[in-house]
């Protein structure tokens, strides 16, 4: 392997990425604007290939976040390490890096660390200059004024398929709204990832994504007190079923949640075959003061086995509540792409007959909008 050369391009993208990750309090690779990497390297510049990215959090130290890239196991679905982060970090095919952190006390983990690697040398920093090869780098792009449209996901790389759960942490105390976030190495065959508690005894949903990152939150207040197992499972083209478990305890009990710790690894950006392609037009943002609308099911519909509900929202929602007879069977929170909200829900789960689907939400300006409908479950 030879030496990595700093890449004016890949250096502002990481910086911009730990930045957003500190200032918006998030940890994935999808950024705040629903950008894939790929897809925001484009945007500063890089639309060159072969690419990857590594991130982690909660580290001050550069040897600390280091040592975490390098030791990470990374498990596949047999528990078997892939030490994915590691492979990136020696990709024989890059020549180009760009690395930064960012820091911020508002945060989740404080520190933020990006790091994008590229096949290319296009424009260089020069480690004995202050300046680069480029007299007037390109600056940051400033956040576009209407949601960003999910990206068209990265051509699924080579190797074994695997399913990580980044959030919760094994062993992770909760309470109130729990978060689950996953990342896959792969295109699901069914666009979505199922998940399950107690293996489906609770709660069993399927959740959309972006290709490669998957969030609901779940409502803690619809499980007991005490230990539950979550698992994420995902199918892959060849008709295999890919998945990952983790053990959490819910405590609605008023008492303290335990300290944050380091966050876990998000699975490294693998690179791709080719250059990203271009993004899909927007769905049509729905304006100011309109209410919720359920597109999907409507009021009085039937609902039987999977069943996906999508919900319009005016674009400055950050994330919404559904619940199923007022959360007394299924609460979750949501998130979506600011204007669009789509989750599964596996009716055999419910009862047959009559149910309530109720969607609430809330603005930055403190506007409250919610709406319900009543479905029918024939299972």
């Amino acid at each position: 392997l030879g030496p990595l050369r700093v890449s004016v391009d890949l250096e502002n993208s990481s910086q911009w990425m730990s930045n957003d990750m500190a200032a918006k309090n998030y940890f994935s690779h999808t950024d705040s604007l629903g950008r894939s990497t790929g897809t925001r390297l484009a945007a500063f510049g890089y639309t060159y290939s072969p690419w990857g990215e590594n991130l982690a959090a909660g580290y001050s130290d550069a040897q600390d976040a280091f040592s975490q890239w390098l030791n990470a196991c990374d498990p596949d679905a047999s528990g078997s390490c892939t030490y994915a982060h590691r492979e990136n970090m020696l990709g024989a095919g890059y020549v180009a890096i760009g690395i930064a952190r960012a820091y911020s006390g508002n945060s989740a983990y404080g520190w933020y660390w990006t790091t994008d690697f590229g096949g290319y040398l296009d424009q260089l920093i020069v480690a004995s200059s202050s300046t680069s090869t480029s007299p007037n780098p390109p600056p940051a792009p400033t956040p576009a004024p209407t949601p960003a449209p999910a990206p068209t996901p990265a051509p699924s790389p080579t190797g074994p398929e695997a399913v990580t759960i980044e959030s919760p942490i094994a062993g992770q105390s909760t309470s109130g709204t729990l978060w689950v976030t996953a990342a896959l190495n792969f295109d699901p065959a069914d666009s979505g990832v199922n998940l399950s508690i107690d293996g489906g005894a609770n709660i069993g949903l399927t959740v959309t994504g972006n290709g490669s990152n998957y969030s609901v939150g779940i409502r803690t207040a619809t499980l007991a007190n005490g230990p539950h197992t979550l698992t994420v499972s995902a199918d892959t083209s060849n008709g295999k079923t890919v998945s990952a478990s983790v053990s959490f305890a819910v405590n609605n009990s008023g008492q303290p949640a335990p300290t944050t710790q380091p966050a876990p690894l998000p699975a490294p950006t693998p690179a791709p075959s080719s250059t990203p392609t271009t993004q899909p037009a927007p769905t049509p943002v729905p304006q100011p003061g309109q209410s919720l609308i359920f597109e999907n099911p409507q009021n009085g519909a039937t609902m039987q086995g999977l069943v996906y509900v999508t919900v319009s929202a005016p674009a400055n929602i950050d994330n919404m509540d559904l619940l199923i007879d007022n959360a007394k069977n299924i609460g979750m929170s949501v998130s979506g792409n600011g204007f669009q909200y789509t989750v599964g829900i596996k009716t055999p789960l419910l009862a047959n007959g009559p149910h309530i689907l109720t969607a609430v939400a809330t603005d930055a300006q403190g506007n409250r909008y919610s709406t319900s409908i009543q479905v029918n479950v024939n299972n």
